[in-house]
């Protein structure tokens, strides 16, 4: 037989193929990895059980995997790990006993070209009578699986060989982990124990060849130390309190949960094409918002404007006809414009200060409506007068020249 040699981390592992044998079924009895591991502890309390825990260079459900040097090296570390259900740490009902590393059942004889990890599990029936009974009825039923725990500090592309430290952010991934076209290789692993996996309970494994089974002339011995009887020769009975069997019935079945599955995907796609649709009436209705509010907005702005004229119309017309007719058309212009926005005491001021400058009384007869229309007319919005688009120099300088001589 071949030995590989393995180096990791200043450390050498020897590894050995396994040869084939045609033993005597005396022979094969004492060869019998799981029943020699029962045997160093023969107690009636303990269910013992095995299977395959994980396979190398073959990706689980779960896109990871091992290569079959890395579970050479690390395929002591799974032993006297804790046992629980469904990998909830606070269950622990058992434990790994004892593992073994064996060479897949596809490879040729003499090469090591593929490994895998076998365990054994101890259970602790007299103290978790309904998990025992739980794992008879999996069993019984073909739906018995194990599921590996490990720490693994880092891990490769299955494809490029990209080495990843943790923790990693799924962005930094490589293109061939992003589209899933690739494996996670777990390096460096530790792993930790196992989790009993329960398909009444519409669970899978990730290792769909990680089934258990009961090591043999044991599951007699296993029911009897449950029910508390002395000898049972088959499994076909378990009696049940009727609070168990209660829970138990109100189980919903394989069928059941594969159905309640179904109905589960099809209520998600409705609720992401609901989803599309409210997006498309909320974008809708955000943009009828914003319309409605800028047609406000001018609808404001009018009536704004509407209602300066109005204010700029009467207060013109107020002003002592005097006044008016004393005013260069330029200063009239621009009246006319700061009638649209003075406060009532700033248009007072500002009406006595024309008063005061040209000599005439502030509250003599009113210009009037006609006035007040004919200055409005000339008036634009630029705050010019649009009958005298220039100010007229000799006009202004001799009703200055008027003022002036009347002040002194």
């Amino acid at each position: 037989m071949s030995t590989q040699v393995l180096t990791r981390n200043d450390h050498l592992y020897l590894t050995a193929s396994c040869r084939v044998i045609n033993p005597t079924q005396d022979e094969i009895a004492s060869y019998s990895f799981a029943n020699s591991v029962a045997q160093t502890a023969p107690n009636e309390n303990i269910i013992w059980l095995e299977g395959e825990y994980v396979e190398g260079d073959s990706p689980n459900r779960n896109g990871q995997m091992w290569t079959s040097d890395e579970l050479a090296i690390k395929s002591l570390t799974p032993r006297l790990m804790p046992v629980t259900i469904m990998h909830d740490y606070r269950t622990a009902v058992g434990v790994i006993a004892d593992v073994r590393l064996e060479k897949n059942e596809d490879q040729e004889n003499g090469s090591f070209a593929g490994s895998k990890i076998k365990t054994i599990l101890a259970l602790w029936s007299h103290r978790f009578p309904e998990v025992a009974q739980e794992v008879l009825r999996n069993h019984e039923q073909g739906m018995l699986m194990q599921s590996m725990e490990c720490d693994a500090p880092q891990y490769e592309c299955s494809e490029c060989s990209t080495l990843f430290t943790k923790p990693v952010d799924p962005d930094e991934h490589c293109s061939h982990l992003k589209d899933g076209t690739a494996s996670r290789t777990l390096c460096n692993v530790t792993f930790t124990g196992t989790g009993l996996i329960f398909g009444t309970r519409g669970a899978e494994g990730a290792n769909p060849r990680a089934t258990l089974d009961t090591v043999k002339n044991e599951v007699a011995k296993w029911s009897d130390a449950i029910q508390g009887k002395t000898k049972r020769s088959t499994v076909d009975e378990i009696t049940l309190k009727r609070n168990e069997y209660d829970e138990l019935a109100s189980r919903p079945t394989a069928d059941q949960l594969d159905k309640a599955s179904k109905e589960a995907a099809s209520l998600r796609d409705e609720k992401a094409e609901l989803e599309s649709k409210i997006e498309k009436i909320e974008i809708t209705a955000k943009k009828s918002a914003d319309e409605l509010a800028e047609a406000t907005k001018k609808i404001e702005a009018m009536e704004e404007e509407a209602n300066s004229a109005g204010l700029a119309k009467s207060r013109i017309s107020e002003i002592p006809k005097e006044l008016a007719e004393a005013l260069p058309d330029s200063i009239m212009g621009k009246l006319t414009e700061q009638a649209r926005s003075l406060s009532d005491d700033d248009w007072k001021y500002r009406i006595e200060e024309l008063a005061e400058l040209v000599d005439v009384k502030p509250d003599g007869e009113a210009a009037g409506d006609t006035f007040s229309e004919k200055a409005m007319a000339s008036f634009n919005t630029e705050g010019k007068s649009g009958a005298m688009g220039a100010i007229d120099i000799s006009s202004l300088g001799a009703s200055l020249g008027k003022a002036l001589n009347k002040a002194r």
